[in-house]
């Protein structure tokens, strides 16, 4: 008996003394394999009507770089500034021109230069996101704002001062409306691009939702019919009135003794 513990002492020792890579280890569960039907998870990649889109964009018309956008910025930049230095040498003061006339031009160009400081303004933001298509849009219709009276104050410089004069309010006129009109093409193919993708990427949630619906569709099981069943309603217990004067505890009769035999 005692040889018999030696032997069962010296195995758990041995045991203990083997390294943990010699223990039997247990495999992990296999995955569970996945029904018929089952909808898997991955990753959409970006569709590719929309990649083409984008790597033919540069062939469309109307289209420029951010460079380009930015100097065709500075160029109405250089407009405004020289509009700025013409107007630096009117003098409707020292015109033969009645009051009314005087007082209609001078808040012609007090609003043509509110106009340009708000153009200053929306061509910063522009230049600093070419892509923005709102922004575009904003600094062309300031533009057009801006257009209608230079060419009002032309036309009373002409006359009032010297045709010369005017001439060159016309020439930088002129000159704002090419760079608006350069704007706007590139305003057209920012739209028509971004119409474009988001059409396409419209269409292709039409399609990942279709067939994500098809597939659940296969998972769900097929209603079941029952039949119609009136609803169970809980009985209502009525409580007969007591009459008026009586008492709450009914007296019960007095027993009678039992009767004696004769």
């Amino acid at each position: 008996m005692k040889r018999f513990a030696l032997v069962l002492a010296g195995l758990s020792v041995t045991a203990l003394a083997l390294p943990m890579a010699a223990w039997p280890q247990e495999k992990p569960p296999a995955a569970p394999p996945q029904a018929a039907g089952a909808v898997s998870e991955e990753r959409l990649a970006q569709p590719a009507i929309v990649e083409g889109m984008l790597a033919q964009s540069s062939s469309e018309p109307g289209f420029m770089d951010s460079k380009h956008v930015k100097d065709l910025l500075d160029q109405t930049r250089f407009a405004e500034y020289r509009i700025n230095d013409l107007l630096t040498d009117v003098h409707p003061e020292r015109w033969k021109i009645p009051d009314n006339t005087r007082s209609s031009f001078n808040a012609m160009v007090e609003a043509m230069h509110t106009q340009m400081k708000a153009l200053h303004e929306w061509r910063n933001q522009f230049a600093a996101r070419p892509g923005s298509a709102y922004l575009g849009f904003e600094t062309y219709t300031t533009i057009g704002t801006i257009l209608p009276r230079l060419q009002g104050v032309a036309q009373i410089v002409s006359k009032a001062d010297n045709a010369s004069f005017g001439a060159q309010f016309y020439q930088a006129s002129d000159r704002l409306y090419a760079l608006q009109q350069k704007l706007g093409s590139y305003l057209g193919f920012l739209l028509n691009n971004q119409d474009s993708i988001a059409h396409a990427l419209e269409s292709n949630l039409a399609a990942c939702q279709s067939q994500l619906g098809q597939a659940m569709q296969s998972q769900k099981e097929r209603p079941k019919w029952m039949r119609n069943s009136a609803p169970v309603r809980a009985r209502r217990t009525r409580v007969k009135p007591r009459p008026m004067g009586s008492s709450e505890k009914e007296k019960k009769p007095a027993a009678q003794p039992p009767a004696q035999k004769p």
